[in-house]
């Protein structure tokens, strides 16, 4: 059985550090959770939720 969304997470990590490895960009030290909240802009996806789906929180 998988604990949460740790492992969605790592693997988010694991793909960004291993792309910018490619693209031979220095290694990021965001953490998963960092870079999940960069990239996924919670705050307009909760504004987003109350809109369009009702979403109470």
């Amino acid at each position: 059985m998988v604990n949460g969304h740790a492992a969605y997470f790592a693997a988010i990590k694991a793909t960004y550090d291993c792309l910018r490895e490619e693209r031979g960009a220095v290694a990021s030290d965001l953490t998963a959770s960092e870079l999940s909240k960069k990239y996924t802009f919670p705050e307009e996806y909760q504004a987003w939720a109350r809109d369009y789906m009702e979403v109470k929180e």
